[in-house]
């Protein structure tokens, strides 16, 4: 596993997936900087990528932004259901329907 640098850690482990990286360092940025601020130069120095690998993976900065924001937003969504499903009783209204009468 190679380390590249990033701009708040110093280093991160690299996971073999450039697309991954991208997406890894873009969050970084954006929390830190903002989606406006960050360059698409920053993200490529940060992930250490080419910027052909970029527009491989993401048409441009915007598209990244988004992609990223909806893959949190899922796995977020995905964590609160079974946060739900293992904290609320599963009776009256809240019960989900498996076919099977009780």
């Amino acid at each position: 596993m190679t380390r590249t640098p990033t701009t708040s850690t110093g280093y991160r482990a690299r996971s073999g997936s450039r697309r991954e990286d991208i997406a890894a360092a873009a969050i970084e940025l954006f929390l830190d900087r903002g989606v406006a601020a960050t360059r698409v130069e920053d993200i490529l120095a940060a992930a250490g990528v080419s910027v052909g690998s970029f527009y491989h993976h993401f048409r441009d900065k915007l598209s990244l932004a988004a992609t990223v924001y909806l893959e949190h937003l899922q796995r977020f969504q995905r964590d609160l259901l079974v946060w739900r499903a293992s904290h609320i009783p599963d009776t009256g209204p809240n019960k989900v329907r498996s076919g099977m009468e009780v």
